[in-house]
């Protein structure tokens, strides 16, 4: 009878402890979307401000291999930025370094980006796209006219450093 009441008291403190749950939701750090037909994920993600004092301008820049995206948001926090509202770009390169092919944000209603959370705070940004991109230069006929990102999803560390991916 004693080895009963034991077992039963270990059980009922052991239960509470094996019953919680740990929260293993971890901060993503990534970029994903529809890239024309294909899908698109990255988790090299870096954000920064320009000028830094002011965070006037807030970049999102994301790499995928060879592919790379920028966005520049003129800061306002969350909420949508429609086409006049920002600008981003998308390269490619070869070697990670040599540029092959740019594209720049077309002026089309259907690009908005939309900040949905933004915490300086817990140092987070997440959001989402739609971005059409229009090729400025093409290095051979192997490369489209444009690139369309659709059902892009934002979830980042917000990082509070000077960024200026165009120097």
């Amino acid at each position: 009878m004693k080895k009963i009441v034991l077992l039963f008291i270990v059980a009922c403190c052991m239960a509470p402890v094996l019953s919680c749950k740990k929260d293993k939701t971890v901060a993503a750090n990534g970029i994903s979307a529809k890239k024309d037909v294909a899908d698109w994920t990255t988790i090299n993600v870096i954000t920064g401000f320009k000028p830094l004092n002011t965070k006037d301008t807030l970049f999102i820049a994301a790499q995928n291999g060879e592919e790379n995206i920028v966005i520049a948001l003129k800061q306002k926090g969350a909420g949508t930025y429609q086409s006049t509202e920002f600008k981003a770009w998308y390269y490619t390169t070869v070697g990670f370094d040599a540029v092959v092919s740019k594209y720049q944000v077309y002026s089309d209603p259907g690009n908005s980006v939309t900040i949905t959370n933004y915490d300086e705070s817990a140092h987070t940004i997440k959001g989402t796209f739609n971005i059409l991109f229009k090729s400025t230069y093409k290095n051979g006929d192997s490369f489209p006219d444009e690139v369309k990102f659709t059902n892009g999803k934002i979830d980042a560390a917000l990082s509070d450093t000077y960024m200026d991916p165009f120097r």
